[in-house]
């Protein structure tokens, strides 16, 4: 699990980690100037957050084929197919816990959501040529 950002709980989050001898396991990455590489490469792009307007970082991933966990913030739903290109959880611990713990158990159906990213049409994502030249 690569944590990237602080955010206001790098610290709270360094010493939980610590504290559950979590270091093989969560790797704080901080401030990335490009994280658009990691993101292509990655399972699965998950955003917690209790308000976002339209959260850039979404449509990053989005655009690069990564299937995303994000809380129900207000504009989610016009980001993600919920079970087609990602999961919408409720922004409760519960709710996360059950979407990740369906997604480890699931291989395919990250699959499944990675196809379904591929075949869809990107000309909305503007610049999306220069994103792509860009993760490579």
């Amino acid at each position: 699990w690569r944590i990237v950002g602080e955010g206001d709980y790098g610290e709270t989050m360094r010493k939980d980690i610590k504290k559950y001898d979590l270091q093989d396991n969560i790797i704080m990455m901080g401030y990335l100037e490009n994280p658009i590489p990691m993101v292509n490469k990655s399972d699965l792009f998950v955003l917690q957050s209790y308000s976002e307007g339209y959260p850039m970082s979404v449509n990053e991933a989005l655009a690069v084929d990564t299937p995303v966990l994000v809380t129900n913030y207000p504009s989610s739903a016009e980001q993600v197919e919920n079970k087609v290109t990602g999961y919408i959880a409720e922004n409760d611990f519960d709710s996360v816990y059950e979407a990740l713990h369906y997604v480890i158990n699931n291989k395919q159906e990250l699959k499944n959501m990675r196809d379904n990213l591929k075949k869809r049409d990107k000309s909305k994502y503007d610049n999306i040529d220069n994103l792509l030249r860009i993760m490579r």
